[in-house]
Order: C-alpha cells, then sequence, then structure tokens
C-alpha cells in the first residue's frame, strides 16, 4: 500500500492503479485502497467510477476526517456543491483545526451565495490560525461577492501586511481596486504579483484587463512567453490567451487576437458540461413553478407595483450609470448587485433535496 501511494504522489499513476487493484484483490474492504483509488480513477477522468470507490471508503470509516474532505472534493469537481458542503462539514466537525476542509468548505459556501455562513467559517478558521493566508484570502473574497468591496480592500492590506511578498494576495487586492475602478492602482499590484510569480496566468489576464496596450512592449513579449511555456489545454493557457486576445485587440491586430480568443475558448468549453435538452428541462421548470398564482399569492400588500427592471450587461459597460439614471424617477428604487435570490436557492433549496430547485418552492 505504502509503494502504491509513492508512485501515486510522483504521478506514476498506472503503477499506483495496479498496486491499489492487487490490495484489493487480497483485501477487498481496505478502505485507503478504496479510497486512494477512487482518487486516481476521479483524476485520470473516470469520476463516477472513482466516487463509488471513495463512497465505501466513507462508509467503512466515517470518522476519518481527511476522506470526508476528499469525498466533498470530488463532489464539488463533479458540480454537486450542496452534497460536497454535508461533507467538508463533517470532516470540519470532526476535526475542527483541519485546515483544507475549512478552506474547502468556506469557498463552497461562497459559491452558493451562504456568505454569512462562509464568513463565519473563515473567521474562525482565522481565529485559529491567525497565520493562515488562504483563510483570509477566502474570506476577502466572500465579502467582494457580497458587495462589500471596502471591507475585502482592508482585508487584503492587513494580511500584505504580515506576508508582503505574496502574490496571491497582491493578485486578490489587484482585483478589488479593479472593480473599485483604481485602474493604475490595480495594474501595479498586477505587476507587483508578476515579479513575485512571472507565471501567475491569471495576473497577466488581470494586467491586460486594466491597461490599454499601444505598442509591443516587454510585457506583451513577457505574456507571449509564457503563453508559450503553458501546457496545452491549461487553466494557464486559457486564461494567457484571454489576455492575448485583448491585447491584441487594443492593437488591432484583429486576426491573431481572434486566434487568441478562440484557443481560450475551446479550452474552457471543454470544462462545461452542457446538456441542451436538460437545460430546456430546467427552464420550462422554472417556468412551471412561477407562474402567474405564485407571484399573485406572494406580492405585498403595502407595494402598488414591484415590477422589476433588470440592468443587464457586461462589466465596466456602463450599467451602474444606467441604473442610476433609472433610479433617479422618485417611482424606481435602484437596489444595485443583489445576491437575494442566488442566496435563498442556496440556502433552502440544495440540488440534493427532494424537490430541489425549483419544485422545492410549491412547499
Amino acid at each position: 500500500m505504502q509503494k502504491a501511494l509513492q508512485f501515486h504522489q510522483a504521478g506514476r499513476r498506472q503503477e499506483a492503479e495496479a498496486l491499489y487493484r492487487q490490495v484489493l484483490g487480497q483485501q477487498p474492504n481496505h478502505a485507503a485502497a478504496l479510497h486512494f483509488l477512487g482518487l486516481l480513477l476521479h483524476q485520470t477522468g473516470r469520476s463516477e467510477e472513482g466516487l463509488d470507490l471513495i463512497e465505501q471508503s466513507v462508509t467503512l470509516q466515517p470518522e476519518n476526517a481527511d476522506f470526508l474532505n476528499n469525498m466533498g472534493t470530488v463532489m464539488r469537481d463533479l458540480g454537486r456543491v450542496a452534497a460536497a458542503i454535508d461533507f467538508f462539514r463533517g470532516a470540519v466537525d470532526i476535526r475542527p483545526d483541519q485546515l483544507a476542509a475549512r478552506d474547502n468548505l468556506g469557498s463552497s459556501l461562497t459559491q452558493l451565495g451562504q456568505f454569512d455562513a462562509a464568513e463565519e467559517i473563515y473567521r474562525g478558521t482565522i481565529g485559529r490560525n491567525p497565520f493562515h493566508v488562504r483563510a483570509r484570502i477566502g474570506l476577502a473574497e466572500t465579502l467582494q461577492e457580497a458587495g462589500r468591496l471596502d471591507e475585502a480592500i482592508k482585508l487584503f492590506r492587513e494580511a500584505l501586511s504580515i506576508r508582503p511578498k505574496d502574490a496571491e494576495l497582491l493578485y486578490g487586492l489587484g482585483v478589488a481596486m479593479m472593480e473599485k475602478g483604481k485602474l493604475d492602482e490595480a495594474a501595479d499590484l498586477a505587476r507587483q504579483a508578476l515579479a513575485i510569480a512571472p507565471n501567475m496566468a491569471k495576473a497577466w489576464l488581470l494586467l491586460t484587463q486594466v491597461k490599454r496596450q499601444t505598442e509591443r512592449d516587454k510585457e506583451l513579449a513577457g505574456m507571449e512567453a509564457e503563453h508559450a511555456k503553458a501546457p496545452k489545454g491549461s487553466l494557464a493557457r486559457m486564461q494567457l490567451s484571454f489576455g492575448l486576445g485583448k491585447v491584441n485587440d487594443d492593437l488591432k491586430d484583429y486576426g491573431r487576437a481572434f486566434d487568441y480568443f478562440a484557443e481560450g475558448n475551446a479550452i474552457r468549453r471543454k470544462a462545461i458540461a452542457y446538456d441542451p435538452a436538460r437545460t430546456r428541462g430546467e427552464f420550462e421548470a422554472m417556468k412551471a413553478a412561477f407562474d402567474t398564482a405564485f407571484f399573485e399569492k406572494h406580492r405585498p400588500s403595502d407595494i402598488s407595483d414591484d415590477t422589476p427592471i433588470f440592468v443587464v450587461g457586461m462589466p465596466r459597460s456602463g450599467t451602474t450609470l444606467v441604473e442610476q439614471i433609472i433610479a433617479s424617477h422618485p417611482q424606481v428604487l435602484g437596489a444595485g448587485e443583489l445576491n437575494i435570490l442566488k442566496t435563498a436557492v442556496g440556502k433552502q433549496f440544495p440540488m440534493s433535496m427532494p424537490g430541489g430547485f425549483p419544485g422545492g418552492i410549491a412547499d
């Protein structure tokens, strides 16, 4: 078993798989062999088969916090975030000091829009381990998602006072400053992150988003070099492709820009499991649940007209200005970017619940 784990950690997956199966041939209920073979299968694209083995290992050792955390990670990778939260929470309940499970729980809660719960987890982690930077980053990102941008910026700055040369923190603050509209500061922070981690693809992408390219300079050459080194089909390659597409669009080299955008989109598409029939079914279910009778039943008695006005557009395209113009009318309230529906659905109607969303709305 030890040899199999060593092969697995070294990336020699075929040899590891053979040894795991050899162990299971002798001991079919060997929890560790079941678990790590399941993880290996997930890592090599055989997720459903792997998930079955991991579930068996958790059944055999339900108090193993590491098994629960890994189970949650696989569930989240498969898009089953609400179910993943149950396993992350189980791991934290068993081992409250397990940082990986706490981080996973916090990020998953944020993903479902459960910002208050995520904030509680992250602050608890920071209280236990003040120098755990991942929790500070997670908390700042949660505050950003919740629309509490100034608090997030303050948190990033506090974390940087502890770790001033942390590229992830510099990048996170850079994104926050971009959202704040302070583009020069965002560009400077992206450059600081890249000085520490030249291969940080997302920092290159951030730099392109806040800088208008006017010539083929050293930064562009550096990004092209990183793009050439990034493995084909990787997340880094995708981010660099989108960045180089934007840069070449600035330079009006549209043919080259289109080639980069096409490559980035092709990589992104492989990670999207899109089923048009399922999507049509989801929209039909929503139309059936949220019909006229539903809204009549829940209409507030003290509001004469609660018709919603949706302002939709790309980031930095003028949507905030349009909202301000409309909200200047005395009969219109400007509500900003709300997460109310996302939060309500995430808290009350997890997909694992009988009825799920939107069917569970009826009850």
